[in-house]
């Protein structure tokens, strides 16, 4: 499934960064408008109703509150991320206020902002990987797809993105990740995930090292995200599994 996002800063290099960070990142968003003041904000939400914002305050013709709050009356569940200069503590209290799901100062870290939209994701139901005892047990026959898998499960652990993998099988990326998608009936970014959900839980069961350790070794360079994933899937954390199991021996 793919999420509709939409970036609201009137600064032309800003967007740009942020873009840039977005396609990195994540497969299945989809960046569907891009406005650079409040009343363009508003007209665009409208028209494209997307399911998460990043959002400027200091933008022209309506500050970036004024635009959330406006755009939360018709689409109420929209996931909006703050990142703005002002680090005034009235503004904090009015975002939340404004069911703004985080505030992030510039400058902000690219890694800082990709956990925040992960966390936003989760909010709206992203289902980022599927459940490990659905892995396929067989290889699929499309041997284009045999070698991605082979490169994922080789490089869970690294930093490994789409346009890698489709480099080293010489596809487009588009077409692979429509490829994937359509042999695994999972996109890749969901595999990769539930390949590094099950090495963690090896290493859960099988070794003593603790929970940040092992979001490291499987590829998870945060291990908070980590932490929420696991709950998401296994519905508790992975302290909790690895005691539960540990007491059924």
């Amino acid at each position: 499934m793919t999420y509709k996002i939409m970036i609201v800063e009137d600064e032309s290099l800003e967007r740009k960064a942020l873009k840039t960070i977005i396609s990195r990142n994540f497969q299945t968003i989809d960046i569907i408008a891009e406005a650079e003041n409040g009343n363009q904000a508003i007209e665009f939400a409208k028209i494209y109703k997307p399911d998460m914002m990043l959002l400027d305050i200091g933008i022209p013709e309506m500050n970036g509150l004024a635009v959330q709050k406006n755009i939360i009356e018709f689409l109420p569940s929209i996931q909006t991320i703050i990142i703005t200069a002002y680090s005034s503590f009235t503004y904090a209290q009015e975002a939340i206020s404004s069911h703004v799901n985080d505030y992030l100062l510039k400058p902000v870290r690219p890694s800082t902002l990709v956990n925040s939209i992960h966390n936003a994701l989760m909010n709206i139901g992203e289902k980022k990987c599927i459940p490990c005892d659905i892995l396929p047990e067989q290889l699929p026959e499309n041997p284009i797809i045999q070698q991605a898998i082979a490169l994922i499960k080789k490089n869970y652990m690294k930093d490994i993105r789409l346009d890698w993998i489709a480099d080293n099988v010489h596809l487009n990326p588009q077409y692979l990740s429509r490829l994937f998608k359509r042999t695994m009936n999972a996109s890749y970014s969901e595999f990769l995930t539930s390949i590094r959900l099950e090495k963690a839980i090896d290493l859960l069961l099988n070794s003593d090292y603790p929970i940040y350790r092992i979001a490291n070794e499987v590829g998870f360079s945060d291990a908070s995200y980590f932490c929420k994933v696991f709950v998401h899937y296994k519905k508790m954390s992975p302290h909790k599994f690895r005691t539960r199991t540990a007491n059924r021996k």
